[in-house]
């Protein structure tokens, strides 16, 4: 069982005011998967692997080994504001099509408030698709395992800049 899967241009999930937040909690495979034709996809202000209050981990029982709260697999896409936790993998940006795209203000592995940890099993993000992303500004913490990992021979100019790893909100660490 999946989440949602966005196949269409310029899709909202999720936006600026609080009556516009998803919950994606018990998936099995991925909370949200964006395949690679749903250019301009705006994620925004979501919560990912959590309870409505973004304060507990909610997780499927019958989870994949592979599983993601997020798979973004296209391009000029935002993904702002959004708490993922709790998941075995956060959030992977794999594919040749996923370049020009902006991850900001994100918490991974930490609750909605920013303070308390929710670690996911693996990596918080992991970018292996193309170039020219922009990653900033976000809060990433990991279980035993590795809070961003970046690999592939695609991945150039990618701008990775004023985030924090293994930190919470208040700058202590975790």
């Amino acid at each position: 069982f999946d989440g949602v899967y966005v196949r269409s241009h310029g899709v909202r999930v999720g936006g600026p005011n609080p009556g516009d937040v998803n919950v994606f909690s018990g998936n099995d495979r991925y909370g949200l998967y964006v395949q690679y034709d749903a250019v301009g996809t705006i994620i925004e202000n979501n919560l990912f692997g959590t309870d409505p209050s973004g304060s507990f981990a909610v997780t499927s029982p019958t989870r994949a080994s592979n599983s993601y709260l997020v798979r973004l697999r296209s391009t000029h896409c935002i993904m702002r504001g959004n708490v993922l936790a709790g998941g075995r993998y956060g959030m992977l940006m794999d594919s040749t099509s996923a370049h020009h795209n902006l991850l900001e203000g994100n918490l991974s592995g930490l609750d909605a408030s920013g303070t308390y940890p929710i670690p996911h099993e693996v990596y918080g993000l992991q970018l292996t698709g193309n170039g020219e992303n922009e990653i900033r500004d976000n809060l990433v913490v990991a279980r035993e395992s590795i809070g961003m990992y970046v690999y592939g021979a695609a991945m150039t100019n990618n701008l990775i800049e004023a985030n924090h790893f293994g930190l919470d909100a208040t700058g202590i660490n975790m």
